[in-house]
């Protein structure tokens, strides 16, 4: 007799249904289960606690954003509310972080972040900036922080304000050319001034005469890391 016969039989309708459970119990344990355990934990610490569905932090920002224009208004308005609150932890998809409030833990948090855990759903990010800050930590976080913080100092800053005023003014004289401002992309000029600052502040002029598909280097760049930033708050990233 073949093995083959000795197995039950399922229909494909069955395998549909399977796997259609099996979805839902991902989502529950996901964005319901895991998190609330995970927030327990700061919760036994005497940690103020905020369990938000369906994804938490993500969530907010977006009903902050569509409510009152400002995608910080909640974390605005709690901290008004609660001016003593100093820390506040919250889900995040399938994960839990804390959030600070309080100048004294911030400053100790910069002057010491060894001890602490980034954030692991900035993949779409870190992949695209494998030695940049989002993806470091400990030492090469605090030596790449000295050499970026001799770079920005008020002093360089300030000696860079005419540069930006500058492209500020070319910017603004671009959209005063556009013919149709009806269809005028706003965040394409954004991001074309940022990268042009970014590009005369780090890297000299002379990077912006570059193009990758006939868009400008710096602005190739920005829409890239805007599009990870996106992709940080998809359903397949956070459910997986």
């Amino acid at each position: 007799m073949a093995l083959a016969s000795l197995l039950p039989s399922f229909s494909i309708s069955t395998f549909l249904l399977g796997g259609f459970v099996f979805l839902v119990l991902l989502i529950i344990f996901n964005f319901i289960i895991a998190p609330l355990l995970k927030l327990s934990y700061f919760k036994s610490q005497g940690v103020k606690t905020s369990f938000v569905t369906p994804l938490g932090f993500i969530f907010l920002m977006k009903r902050s954003e569509k409510e009152h224009g400002d995608n910080l208004h909640y974390f605005k308005e709690n901290a008004k509310k609660n001016p003593n609150l100093e820390i506040e932890a919250m889900n995040i998809g399938n994960k839990a972080f804390v959030l600070i409030y309080s100048p004294r833990l911030l400053k100790a948090f910069f002057s010491s972040i060894d001890p602490y855990e980034k954030y692991k759903s900035l993949q779409p990010i870190t992949l695209f900036s494998k030695w940049g800050f989002p993806s470091l930590t400990g030492r090469m976080l605090r030596e790449h922080r000295k050499t970026v913080s001799s770079m920005v100092s008020f002093k360089v800053l300030g000696d860079k304000v005419p540069m930006m005023k500058v492209n500020a003014l070319k910017t603004l004289d671009k959209i005063a050319s556009s013919k149709d401002l009806k269809d005028f992309d706003i965040l394409d000029s954004m991001l074309s001034y940022a990268g042009d600052n970014v590009a005369d502040l780090f890297f000299g002029g002379h990077i912006k005469n570059y193009s990758v598909d006939g868009i400008p280097i710096v602005t190739y760049t920005s829409e890239i890391q805007n599009e990870s930033g996106v992709l940080t708050r998809t359903l397949p990233l956070l459910a997986f």
